[in-house]
C-alpha cells in the first residue's frame, strides 16, 4: 500500500510539473529531427562540469519560436544545406 501511494504520488507530480506554461512547447516535439547539444548537460562547457538542473538535453522555447526555426530548417533542406 506504501508503495502504490508512493507511485501515484510520485506520478502526479510529475504530470503537474511537466505541464508547460501556455505558449511554450518542447522544440522537439514541432521539429522532429532537430539535433540538439545543450552544453551546460554534459562536461564539454566552459566550466568544464555538468551545471546542476541541467539533467536532460530538452530545448524549450515559444510556439512562434518553434515554428520560425522549423520553417527556416524546412528551407535550408529544400536548398540542401542541411
Amino acid at each position: 500500500m506504501k508503495y502504490n501511494i508512493a507511485l501515484l504520488l510520485t506520478f502526479f507530480t510529475t504530470i503537474c510539473l511537466a505541464q508547460l506554461r501556455e505558449g511554450f512547447v518542447y522544440a522537439q516535439d514541432i521539429i522532429d529531427d532537430l539535433a540538439v547539444e545543450l552544453r551546460y548537460c554534459n562536461d564539454n562547457n566552459f566550466v568544464g562540469e555538468q551545471i546542476d538542473g541541467y539533467n536532460k538535453e530538452v530545448v524549450i522555447m515559444t510556439t512562434l519560436a518553434a515554428k520560425a526555426l522549423k520553417n527556416v530548417q524546412d528551407t535550408l533542406k529544400k536548398r540542401d544545406l542541411v
